[in-house]
C-alpha cells in the first residue's frame, strides 16, 4: 500500500494572495504564480493529508508542537477582499506524530485549542499555516485533512532533522498519503525602512539558499553561517530542516525529486518556492 511522504514543499508566508495583497498585488503577482504552480503540483498528487510547518504558530522554547484539534479555521483580510477557508483535521495523524517523537525522545507537546466553557474549539490559524493551505488545500477536490506544527527555535538543527524523520515514520504507519509544507521566509534585512533594517549579509544569504535548493541539497542549511542567519534575519532555515529530515526518510527507490519554482523579493524579505514530488 502506497503510503508515507507523496509530497514535499517549501513555500512563502507574504501577503502574495490577490484578494489580500492591497497596493502590493501588482509586485506580488508573480510569487502569486509560483505558489500556484506548486499547489497545482500538490493537488495532481493528491495527498490525504496535508502537514504544514509554519514558524509563526505556537512556539515553545523548549519543544516542538503539534495542534490537536478537529477543525482548523483561516481567515485573512485585505483592501481588496478577505479569504476565509476551514480544513478537517487529521487528529490519528498528529497524535501518532506526537507518538514518534516520543519514541526517539524529543520534546513535543499538543496544542488543544478550548472554549471558555472549556469545550474542544477549532484551530485558528496563523497566516504562517494558512497562507501555503490557501493554495495547498483549500481549493482541492475533495480537500485533504491538515496538521498544523510548528518547529522549536531553542532546539538544534539536528533535532528538526529527526522531527521530520518523525512526521514520515507517522506517515507510514497509518499508511497515509501525505504532503509536508515547511512555511519559509527567508532574509528579512533587505531594506532600510523595513522592520529589521538592511544589512549586507540578507541579499548573500538568499544567494546561498537558492543555491542549496536549486542543487536539492537541503541538508547543505546546517552548514550556513550562525552570524549571516542571524544578520539575514530568516523564519525558514527551522521548516526547511524540517522538511529535510522527512524527505530523507523516504525510501531509496521512491525518493522525491526537487524541482526549484523560484524566488523573488517584492519587498523587505526574500520568499521562495519549490517542491518535492
Amino acid at each position: 500500500m502506497k503510503s508515507g511522504l507523496i509530497f514535499g514543499a517549501i513555500m512563502p508566508h507574504g501577503g502574495m494572495i490577490p484578494e489580500i495583497a492591497g497596493t502590493d498585488r501588482e509586485i506580488m503577482a508573480p510569487l502569486h504564480e509560483m505558489c500556484s504552480r506548486v499547489g497545482s503540483e500538490c493537488s495532481d498528487a493528491s495527498p490525504q493529508t496535508v502537514i504544514v510547518i509554519t514558524p509563526h504558530g505556537h512556539c515553545q522554547p523548549d519543544a516542538f508542537t503539534v495542534a490537536l484539534a478537529s477543525t482548523a479555521r483561516g481567515k485573512l483580510s485585505g483592501t481588496d477582499g478577505k479569504i476565509e477557508s476551514q480544513f478537517e483535521m487529521d487528529v490519528d495523524l498528529a497524535k501518532e506524530i506526537v507518538k514518534q517523537c516520543q519514541n526517539e525522545d524529543l520534546p513535543i507537546r499538543s496544542v488543544v485549542p478550548v472554549n471558555v466553557d472549556e469545550t474542544l474549539a477549532p484551530l485558528d490559524m496563523d497566516w504562517g499555516a494558512y497562507i501555503p493551505l490557501w493554495y495547498c488545500g483549500a481549493n482541492f477536490t475533495p480537500p485533504p485533512r491538515v496538521v498544523v506544527c510548528t518547529p522549536c527555535f531553542g532546539l538544534g538543527l539536528m533535532e528538526h532533522r529527526l522531527f521530520g524523520i518523525a512526521i514520515t515514520k507517522a506517515a507510514k504507519v497509518l499508511g497515509r498519503d501525505v504532503a509536508l509544507i515547511a512555511s519559509c521566509d527567508w532574509a528579512h534585512a533587505h531594506m532600510e525602512d523595513g522592520p529589521y533594517g538592511f544589512h549586507e549579509d540578507a541579499k548573500q544569504l538568499d544567494q546561498q539558499v537558492q543555491a542549496i535548493v536549486r542543487r536539492d541539497s537541503l541538508g547543505e542549511l546546517a552548514d550556513l553561517s550562525p552570524d549571516l542567519i542571524e544578520n539575514a534575519k530568516i523564519d525558514g532555515l527551522w521548516p526547511a530542516t524540517i522538511l529535510y529530515g522527512a524527505l530523507n526518510e523516504t525510501d531509496q527507490d521512491s525518493r522525491l525529486k526537487g524541482n526549484y519554482v523560484g524566488y523573488d523579493r517584492p519587498t523587505y524579505f526574500g520568499m521562495l518556492c519549490a517542491y518535492w514530488k
